[in-house]
């Protein structure tokens, strides 16, 4: 028994214990010998079991199953009888079986056997696991059984891997794993191979062998060689280089007939008579000794050569015996057949003829096959053409066919034996050939005569026809029968009619090809001339309006009509009598039968001309005069209004009518109709177009007068008029209503007129900006006029409610009241506490002040004089351990949303005193928010952090996964794409930078979900597109913003000389003013090429309160971009309104994030983005452009894309499209030196999917020199 355990710690007290039982059972051993010299084997040898033999039993080696015990009888018995080896040892005191190998995870291998040739059979082996392992995986497990000369039985080994065996105290036997459950059966057995190996197990291995089952146990040795009965040695196909010996199996008394081997043994002398003859002097063929083995094909013998045979049988044990020596014979070598070809050749014709040989020996080998080969090149071989003759030997003749006529042959006799193929020698003949008689014999037309007369010799005619002559068959005959003809590639018989010829007018070739016997060609050409046609004719003529007058006929060639005057175009259709002829009506080509184009008429005479080109040229002319009545017609046949309704309905007789219009219109347009087309009109005395509308007409409020006069073809005048009401307007509502602070609710309608909204204490007063949906109604904010989208004056506001009334007064003096309650909070209030913070002496200073939230705080000096045992005071923290924020007696900071509770700090005498930490954050919050669309509500708060690095002001928004996922479904409920951050300063104490940063879970929430982003603060407000977002999702990183305001005025003004001074901006402006409008603003994020609108807010430039002056101003409007690359940017922006149609942002795109100031040029004709080029470059300066989409190669012009010099003109260049999305302008001549230019990329270049290109560019260049 062999246990061995998965846990080390087990695996080593289980080892221990083993160690110590062994030694128990030594010195018991020890004793018996001492006592009773019995004798002992050592442990670590093999132990020889007894040799007394065994019938059929089952061994049970006595253990209980899942017990450490194999002690029991069966072992012992079955011990003795057996070898145990290969590194396993048996305790005498316990018969106990356990491995000595201790390496972790070792491969075992148990082997069982019996010495000196005995053998058994072998039917089954039980195995089972150690109790304290329930279950446990073999890596493999492999059982081989091996004969007395160590040979494995029948070649076999069994085997498994991964395989699971379960405790559950069961016994598993050999049979079920590797032969379906059923016993084997191995006879001549001397030898059991168990190999295993569990997975992770540490040493010794848990197995335990708990039965065997054997039969036939051989007690002694076997020394009895196998028994040759029969000892002949037969020999069969005795050939030149090998022979083929067989022999009848021989016996043996243990060892099974099929298990007996057998080896061939070869001598040139009769030396191999015995075992030990054929061993010392036979040459052994083969690879060795094989089983089962009666026939052997020797080779690579020599011919006519004598040879001696022998074979020895090897029973299991070892045991040999010899058969009879055999004596052998090989035959003598073979040749090829000796064969001859006859020179004569009879019977020969263009297809066949009789040729013949000789085959005058066989070689002494049997012919296989003879006959004739042949072919049209020199020595044909059996891989040509052949004719097979009966017979063997002797003189033959064979008849070859389907030959081709005047082709010489060579032929060769041929005959096959075993050795081989011989030919005779290379004769030849030639086939007769064929007729080359290709002429004609005659030659007759269905229609016209031959020119010159038919002669069999002349191969080129002629002939006329008449114009009405279509078509003509021909009508050859050959001079020789076996020659066939074609017409013009269609085969005739000879004598025969062929198919009709279509003839067209002219000259019409016809080829008659004559093939005679021989394939040799003769071609007749007939030239066949249709004469053209003369017909000029007209068959007939039609008008769209109007009789002819005389009726028509071909022979009258001049005709009248007369038509209304109503009637100002005709078409005219001629047809002809001849399908060739030509028509043309007033000189322009009209097919026959079918009309004219539209022919103008003026009102009295009209004259056509219809011409007839005969296909012979011949022409003849029809003229027809058309006359038109004159019209006098003076009535309109409509009126019709853009706005309005005519009163009384039109009629042509009604002359004077009424309409009413609603105050919003404006300007009406009149579109009158003539009845009469000749007829002309006014509208107030303005031409205009029958059927048309009129420019637009003013309406003023109240009653306008519209006049329509009609002038008749002849003079005659008829006037319309219509009196216009426009109504005053009624409209006294509001378009829209903001707040200078606070938020309405509900958000704004034009048809709700009560509101209310929340401000914090901090605002004092409030403005209204109202517009009304009417320019022409007047507003009041409590009783003070204000103008429509301007903002009021401030109204003060005091702690609670405060009541706001809007009037809107309409045009037509009507009103509407809109009320406003908008509630001021009471102040918050928070306190500042001192803690001693384990003071042994002293009291703590008493702040009694209360702080509102964002107010300072003075931090108070230690005036109770706290003392604390053996350390000294240095300040105060937040935290009572140190670890929070320190401030020293004097120290400022922005009181939170939370009272403060500052905590003494005490260093050890001797210490330093620095602050822990080393924080000089002040901590203080407040909030941000994030919402859904462009409303403001919906928002939820998140914290800013404000915090103070090298004495800058930083204030820190972080948006975790939780708050936005919230956002996000908000929106989707809401069917809304866009997420807004709103991020408010402090307006006393603003932030030097604003820091706002979005985790890479939540930029992949928002590209996943289709959204887009906006940032906005007091200073920029930040968009960016759905594509943006879905650019840096996965790019496994945060992204952040970073917003810093230029407030120092040295760092200012350094920005401001810098883009007063840049080429760029100097390349615009010229010698003309540039102002700085706007405080720098220097934009960073950490991604690249992240494409972003950006809004700037125009709420710190003053504009001109002039409305010409203000648009003057606002084109003027550009963003200078100094890139941290050096690369210098000027873009033109647009002008973003607010709901009142005032000017609040300059909109601008962006992929690179750097310093941005908005600065007003003087006047441009270019509006677009101006770029620098960031050096010089030279004079064959190649610029590639790539856009980030295909371009359409249409819209690639040398007015999309070009260069200027200084002065404007443009320069050769040559634009190259290289793929869909990049375009190179390539110069024809060199740039001068020194001189700058201008690349221009204009707006005028369009996508594929029709898209122009969001800005035009003009990037600015130098050459060097």
């Amino acid at each position: 028994m062999n246990p061995f355990h998965g846990m080390e710690n087990e695996y080593r007290g289980l080892r221990r214990s083993r160690k110590k039982s062994g030694y128990f059972f030594r010195i018991l051993i020890i004793l018996i010998y001492l006592i009773t010299s019995l004798v002992y084997v050592p442990a670590n040898v093999e132990v020889q079991a007894a040799e007394d033999g065994a019938g059929e039993v089952t061994y049970d080696f006595g253990g209980t199953v899942g017990e450490n015990d194999s002690a029991g009888p069966g072992f012992a018995t079955f011990s003795e009888m057996f070898v145990i080896s290969n590194g396993f040892k048996v305790d005498p005191g316990t018969t106990q079986l356990y491995s000595t190998n201790y390496a972790d995870s070792a491969e075992e291998t148990l082997i069982i056997k019996k010495t000196g040739g005995k053998t058994f059979t072998f039917k089954d082996l039980g195995i089972s696991l150690y109790h304290d392992s329930p279950r446990l995986t073999l890596t493999n497990l492999s059982l081989v059984l091996k004969d007395p000369n160590g040979k494995r039985i029948n070649d076999e080994i069994y085997s498994l891997t991964d395989y699971e065996l379960d405790n559950e105290e069961k016994v598993t036997q050999l049979s079920s794993l590797f032969n379906d459950g059923a016993q084997f059966n191995h006879a001549n057995v001397a030898s059991i191979e168990i190999t295993w190996k569990f997975y992770s197990i540490y040493p010794p291995s848990n197995l335990n062998f708990e039965n065997i089952t054997i039969a036939n146990v051989n007690t002694t040795a076997d020394d009895i060689p196998p028994v040759v009965s029969d000892g002949t040695i037969n020999t069969t196909n005795i050939n030149p280089t090998d022979v083929t010996l067989d022999w009848t199996k021989a016996e043996d008394n243990i060892t099974p007939q099929g298990d007996l081997e057998y080896r061939i043994y070869q001598s040139n002398s009769n030396n191999i008579d015995t075992v030990n003859n054929i061993e010392e002097n036979g040459k052994p063929l083969g690879s060795g000794f094989s089983k089962d083995l009666a026939i052997f094909n020797v080779t690579d013998l020599s011919p006519t050569t004598s040879y001696y045979f022998n074979v020895i049988v090897r029973d299991a044990a070892g045991n040999k015996s010899a058969y009879m020596m055999k004596q052998v014979t090989t035959s003598s070598q073979t040749t090829t057949p000796t064969v001859t070809t006859d020179k004569v050749v009879s019977n020969l014709t263009q297809t066949s003829a009789t040729v013949g040989g000789d085959v005058t020996s066989d070689g002494g080998a049997s012919i296989k096959e003879r006959g004739i080969v042949y072919a049209v090149s020199e020595n044909p071989t059996t891989s040509d053409s052949k004719e097979t003759a009966s017979g063997t030997t002797g003189n033959f003749t064979t008849e070859l066919t389907e030959l081709i006529p005047n082709t010489t042959y060579h032929f060769r006799a041929y005959a096959t034996n075993s050795e081989g193929t011989s030919y005779g020698g290379n004769q030849t003949f030639t086939t007769n050939g064929l007729n080359n008689n290709a002429n004609l014999s005659n030659l007759k037309l269905s229609t016209g005569i031959l020119n010159p007369v038919f002669s069999p010799g002349t191969t080129e005619y002629t002939t006329n026809v008449a114009n009405s002559v279509t078509s003509i068959s021909m009508i050859p005959t050959v001079a020789d029968s076996t020659a066939f003809i074609t017409v013009n590639g269609v085969p005739v018989s000879s004598g025969e009619v062929s198919a009709d010829i279509p003839l067209t007018v002219g000259e019409n070739d016809i080829s008659i090809v004559v093939t005679a016997q021989n394939n040799s060609k003769k071609t007749y050409r007939i030239t066949v001339t249709r004469a053209l046609s003369s017909n000029a004719d007209l068959s007939n003529l039609t008008l769209s309006s109007g009789t002819l007058s005389p009726g028509f006929s071909s022979g009258t060639t001049e005709y009248t009509a007369s038509v209304a005057n109503s009637i100002t175009s005709i078409n005219v259709t001629p047809t002809a009598a001849d399908n060739t002829a030509t028509v043309t009506v007033k000189g322009v080509l009209v097919e026959s039968g079918q009309a004219s184009t539209e022919i103008h008429l003026t009102v009295g005479d009209n004259e056509i001309p219809v011409t007839v080109t005969a296909q012979s040229g011949d022409t003849k002319t029809y003229i027809i005069k058309i006359t038109r009545a004159r019209g006098s017609k003076i009535n309109l046949s409509n009126i019709t209004l853009s706005s309005g309704t005519l009163s009384p309905k039109f009629s042509s007789d009604t002359t004077e009518y009424t309409a009413i219009v609603a105050n919003s219109v404006t300007s009406v347009k009149v579109t009158p109709t003539v009845a009469d087309s000749t007829a002309s009109v006014t509208v107030n005395g303005l031409p205009i177009s029958s059927g048309e509308a009129s420019g637009d007409i003013q309406l003023n409020i109240g009653s306008n007068e519209i006049t329509i006069v009609v002038t008749a073809q002849s003079g005659d005048t008829k006037t319309y008029n219509i009196t216009i009401t426009r109504e005053a307007n009624v409209n006294a509502n509001l378009s829209n209503l903001t707040l200078s602070s606070g938020t309405l609710s509900p958000e704004f309608s034009s048809d709700t007129t009560e509101y209310t909204a929340i401000v914090v204490n901090s605002v004092t007063s409030v403005k209204m900006t109202p517009t009304a949906a009417d320019s022409t109604a007047t507003i009041k904010v409590n009783d003070i006029t204000v103008k429509s989208g301007e903002a009021s004056a401030d109204i003060p506001l005091t702690v609670g409610e405060n009541d706001i009334f809007i009037v809107i007064t309409a045009q037509d003096n009507s009103t509407k009241t809109y009320l406003i309650s908008i509630t001021r909070v009471a102040p918050m209030t928070y306190t500042v506490t001192y803690d001693g913070n384990g003071a042994t002496n002293g009291t703590v200073p008493i702040d009694n002040q209360r702080y509102g939230e964002y107010t300072d705080v003075t931090v108070l000096d230690n005036t109770g004089q706290l003392v604390k045992t053996n350390h000294k005071f240095t300040g105060w923290n937040t935290k009572a351990d140190g670890t929070g924020t320190s401030y020293s007696p004097n120290d400022t900071f922005t009181m939170g949303n939370g009272n403060i509770i500052l905590y003494a700090k005490w260093t050890k005498n001797g210490q330093s005193s620095s602050k822990p930490g080393g924080s000089s954050s002040s901590g203080t919050k407040r909030k941000a928010y994030i919402g859904i669309g462009t409303s403001n509500s919906n928002y939820t708060q998140v914290d800013i952090i404000r915090t103070i690095k090298s004495n800058k002001k930083i204030d820190q928004v972080v948006f975790d996964n939780t708050i936005l996922n919230k956002t996000l479904m908000g929106a989707l409920e809401q069917k809304q794409d866009l997420i807004t951050i709103l991020i408010h300063t402090l307006p006393s104490d603003p932030a030097d930078e604003v820091l706002v940063t979005l985790p890479e879970q939540s930029t992949g929430q928002l590209s996943t979900s289709n959204f887009k982003l906006r940032i906005e603060t007091e200073d920029v407000s930040i968009h960016l597109p759905k594509e943006s977002i879905q650019s840096i999702s996965g790019k496994k990183k945060d992204l952040f913003f970073r917003i810093i305001p230029i407030r120092e005025e040295t760092e200012q003004q350094d920005i401001f000389e810098n883009a007063l001074k840049a080429k760029v901006v100097k390349e615009i402006a010229g010698d003309k003013e540039v102002k700085v409008l706007s405080r720098p603003m220097t934009i960073e994020t950490n991604y690249q090429d992240l494409n972003a609108i950006l809004t700037f807010p125009l709420k710190e430039i003053p504009l001109p309160s002039n409305q010409f002056e203000r648009e003057k101003f606002l084109k003027s409007l550009a963003v200078f971009i100094e890139h941290s690359d050096g690369e210098k940017v000027v873009q033109r922006g647009n002008i973003k309104y607010g709901a009142l149609g005032e000017p609040v942002g300059l909109e601008i795109e962006s992929s690179k994030f750097s310093t941005f100031t908005i600065i007003g040029l003087p006047e441009s004709d270019f509006d677009g983005i101006e770029m620098e080029a960031p050096q010089k470059v030279m004079q064959d300066k190649v610029w590639t452009i790539t856009f980030n989409t295909s371009i359409n190669p249409s819209t690639i012009t040398n007015s999309s894309i070009y260069v200027q010099d200084m002065n404007g003109n443009k320069v050769n260049v040559n634009v190259k499209l290289v793929n869909s999305k990049t375009i190179q302008v390539i110069p024809i001549e060199y740039y001068e030196s020194n001189q700058t230019y201008y690349l221009y990329v204009t707006n005028q270049i369009h996508s594929m999917s029709g898209n122009p290109l969001s800005e035009s560019f003009r990037m600015s260049f130098t050459i060097d020199n």
